[in-house]
């Protein structure tokens, strides 16, 4: 199973007369979405069984739209990846994707989505420093876990614009 945990490409500063939720890419997220949906088409995943879980905020989905696109997947939005989701949520959705198959492509903030991670990693027995699993701009974390002989195994790395070349973290 793996899990990719994407934050959100750049945005445009406001929403004219909307609010935080209706704010939209700007011209470089628009490209660096393109880019994501390349790059994690690229990764070794099984695409045929690919989960997109999405925030309700219009540039959590603008980023998502590529890869859905891509992959003729319909997202799932989920209020639970909203910026500031309680510690309850978030170990809801952890359950939810330790327990799926295939891949899973969560997008949305970064305060929410670095501690969803650290709940991850850390269910794991794995120690990572917070700057390590925090996320930029467009930037994504890939994480698989396996178990061999019952000890639980992990990979996880930090995928960030504008290369996007893969910098193991654990593996």
């Amino acid at each position: 199973m793996a899990i990719i945990v994407l934050r959100h490409a750049k945005a445009r500063a406001s929403a004219g007369s909307g609010g935080d939720l209706d704010r939209v890419l700007d011209p470089v997220g628009i490209q660096q979405a393109k880019t994501v949906a390349q790059v994690i088409g690229h990764l070794a995943i099984d695409t045929s069984r690919l989960r997109v879980l999405v925030s309700p905020a219009l540039r959590c989905q603008n980023t998502v739209a590529p890869l859905v696109s891509r992959f003729s997947v319909e997202p799932l939005v989920d209020k639970r990846l909203l910026e500031y989701a309680s510690d309850s949520e978030l170990l809801e959705l952890v359950s939810l994707a330790r327990s799926a198959s295939g891949t899973w492509v969560i997008c949305g903030h970064g305060p929410s989505l670095l501690r969803l991670v650290r709940l991850l990693v850390r269910e794991q027995g794995a120690m990572v420093a917070d700057r390590e699993l925090s996320l930029g701009v467009a930037a994504f974390l890939y994480l698989e876990f396996w178990a061999v002989s019952g000890r639980p195994l992990s990979l996880l790395a930090r995928y960030a614009p504008p290369r996007y070349q893969g910098t193991v973290l654990i593996g």
